[in-house]
């Protein structure tokens, strides 16, 4: 049965990405899959299974990574740093709202906290307090940031109109020197060509070639299980890619297809965590969850708003300070032509910071 929901997530994600609405490529399969979770039963995914899609979804976008991606976290560190603890004690603010009104689960810190999914839910179960609250809570987060993808497509397109006006010498220069570039995968800055189509050796010779990072992230994302790290597969997996791709140049890019697969199967993954026991938990703490999660994204946009008042923000920033999602939101930058790197640099500083500050969480919800 997994293997037919799976099957059935890709070609929903195939379908969808076919209209054109912005992030249907994961909103279709994920409610499809879920629909089969709940209604026929379907089992979660094996571990080795979500072990390799978060894997192939850290090489999807590490690989994307080369020496100009350095340069740019140099220029967007700030701005990424200033997002990422404003949006953490968003998380905290929400939490000691959360309590006043006497919805706080156990283990609320940790269900607020902007991002990083696995890592707060393990850290529940080895702190014995509510795992699968603290599960929900996410889940919830990453729905509604799902769902209102929309929205926040068209407040960085409206953003991108205001930057690029008629007679703007930026983008009179941009066209200009790189032509109109044509977006043909959901993942990854280096999948927009000049509408050459490639030959079979060519995407033969790109599939080969993408093996390399995605062993390398296979390998951190190994060491990081291994030694017991604290930081999430994907983020491992992302180091590990990055790394092969910076040593070898020529694996830099994402090759024809790959992106929409990896993209559809996470939503498969996402939506096969959904159960009978997952909508009946979700029942009861539906109402903290759902204002938790509205804190934080409506927190996340005032955060793009700032930044831009500041002159710190980043093309796609809605995106970018998103507080979560980094997987969806990088599709859904990527498919809009904004800067998946600075869109997934930015996601990485907050999980980064997210990590960092784990203990310092555990702390305050004891």
């Amino acid at each position: 049965m997994q293997v037919l929901t799976f099957v059935i997530a890709q070609g929903l994600g195939a379908a969808a990405s076919r209209v054109g609405v912005p992030g249907a490529g994961i909103v279709i399969p994920m409610l499809g899959t879920a629909v089969f979770a709940v209604s026929v039963g379907v089992a979660p995914a094996p571990a080795w299974v979500r072990f390799l899609i978060l894997v192939l979804m850290g090489a999807a976008i590490g690989s994307q990574i080369d020496r100009q991606s350095l340069r740019s976290l140099r220029r967007i560190l700030a701005g990424a740093t200033l997002a990422a603890v404003a949006i953490i004690l968003l998380g905290i603010l929400s939490t000691l709202l959360l309590r006043a009104l006497d919805l706080a689960p156990h283990g609320d810190m940790l269900a607020t906290s902007p991002g990083a999914l696995s890592a707060m839910t393990a850290a529940a179960l080895e702190s014995d307090f509510d795992a699968p609250t603290v599960a929900v809570f996410h889940i919830t987060r990453i729905l509604i940031i799902v769902l209102s993808i929309p929205l926040l497509v068209r407040s960085m397109q409206r953003a991108r109109r205001t930057k690029s006006a008629p007679g703007d010498p930026w983008a009179v220069a941009e066209t200009v020197i790189r032509g109109p570039r044509v977006p043909t995968e959901p993942v990854g800055h280096q999948t927009f060509h000049h509408g050459v189509r490639a030959s079979l050796h060519d995407r033969t010779r790109r599939l080969a070639l993408f093996l390399l990072p995605t062993a390398g992230a296979a390998v951190f994302a190994g060491i990081g299980i291994t030694v017991g790290g604290p930081l999430p597969i994907v983020v491992n997996a992302f180091f590990g890619a990055g790394l092969v791709a910076l040593l070898a140049p020529s694996c830099t890019g994402l090759p024809k297809g790959a992106g929409l697969f990896v993209q559809s199967g996470l939503a498969w993954l996402i939506g096969s965590m959904i159960t009978q026991d997952t909508l009946a938990t979700l029942g009861q703490t539906i109402m903290a969850a759902v204002l938790s999660s509205s804190v934080l994204i409506l927190g996340g946009l005032a955060i793009a708003l700032g930044l831009r008042r500041l002159r710190l923000s980043v093309d796609g920033d809605v995106l970018a300070t998103s507080p979560g999602a980094l997987e969806v939101l990088t599709v859904v930058g990527a498919e809009n032509g904004a800067s998946v790197v600075d869109i997934g640099l930015f996601h990485l500083v907050r999980l980064l910071i997210v990590m960092l500050t784990l203990p310092a969480l555990l702390l305050l919800t004891q």
